[in-house]
């Protein structure tokens, strides 16, 4: 084998490994958003439960609300 035949070998699996590295950057970066995505949803679910149980508190202290579960 010659010197050429070996490094046309090496460079067709340099094409090889680049595209397959470029394969699983895609992934990552799918990956990385969905997990983004993810962590704002919770922020937003802890959010509105925050806000519906203020709210339910303040309509406990209403006369008319106390009056319908006495």
């Amino acid at each position: 084998m010659t010197e050429a035949e070996r490094l046309a070998i090496i460079e067709t699996k340099m094409a090889h490994y680049e595209r397959r590295m470029d394969e699983v950057y895609g992934k990552v970066s799918e990956m990385h958003s969905v997990i983004l995505q993810a962590k704002g949803a919770k922020y937003v679910i802890v959010g509105a439960a925050g806000i519906i149980g203020f709210i339910a508190s303040m309509l406990t202290h209403l006369p008319f609300v106390k009056r319908l579960f006495n």
